[in-house]
């Protein structure tokens, strides 16, 4: 779910909406949903993969949640397997109260190192991404399933990809990873004692500003650092900055 942006660094202070807002956990996917799933993508396997049944499931990764901005509607999330080697099937969608699909995302992802599909990979995140009137965003975000990097020099993790729906569909406007690392000496993830590294978390806020129809979208990067003094490279300083980065909306997604 990886996708190239490019950004607008922007190092001044911009009147903007808050980035922390008030979010419901996911809840436990119902058997009615992968029932309902199933019967929509024609799947009798549709269900998470477990050695109790005669029929493998296909469901390796899963997140349910009420979309509060309409009544009566579940936001959902799977990644399946469809029996090909490192790949998953992605489906996004929204259901009724008769669980039946209103609108739907579907794609392929490969699987490698960094990028696997496991049993709490998926987290919805429904926070107030008001893009415009009537238009209220949802976030996918994403961890990979397994242990981290041994020996390297970056890292990257909480993969967010950032959706609207249009009617039936539901299509990505903005993907990133929202956490890093960037080994400045040393490795991640090989301790010698020698380490000095660069952390970064990202938030997403609403400017008051909008571009094409939909609000700017300011992503603040605060930067940390962690290692040895003598290990610091001279360049660096110690102390922790923030970045400001303005999207700007060009009518198909964020850039």
């Amino acid at each position: 779910m990886k996708a190239t942006f490019a950004f607008l660094i922007i190092f001044i202070s911009i009147v903007a909406t808050p980035s922390i807002y008030a979010d419901e956990p996911d809840a436990a996917c119902p058997d009615s949903v992968y029932k309902a799933l199933g019967l929509f993508l024609k799947k009798d396997n549709f269900f998470p993969q477990r050695n109790d049944t005669e029929i493998v499931g296909s469901v390796v990764s899963s997140a349910c949640k009420p979309w509060s901005y309409k009544k009566n509607t579940m936001l959902v999330a799977f990644a399946y397997d469809e029996g090909v080697k490192e790949e998953k099937t992605v489906l996004v969608a929204f259901l009724n109260k008769s669980m039946k699909v209103t609108a739907h995302y579907q794609e392929k992802f490969g699987e490698g190192v960094g990028q696997r599909y496991g049993p709490s990979s998926f987290t919805l995140d429904t926070a107030r991404y008001d893009l415009a009137p009537g238009v209220r965003a949802f976030a996918l975000r994403f961890s990979s399933f397994g242990p981290g990097p041994v020996a390297a020099n970056s890292d990257s993790s909480d993969y967010l990809t950032l959706f609207v729906q249009n009617d039936k569909t539901i299509r990505p406007v903005l993907s990133q990873y929202m956490q890093y690392q960037n080994a400045l000496s040393g490795l991640i993830g090989y301790p010698t004692g020698h380490e000095f590294i660069e952390s970064g978390v990202k938030t997403i806020s609403i400017s008051k500003s909008s571009t094409n129809g939909y609000a700017d979208l300011i992503v603040t990067d605060t930067i940390t650092y962690d290692g040895n003094e003598q290990d610091r490279p001279p360049e660096i300083n110690r102390d922790s900055r923030t970045v400001k980065i303005i999207h700007k909306y060009d009518g198909n997604v964020y850039r």
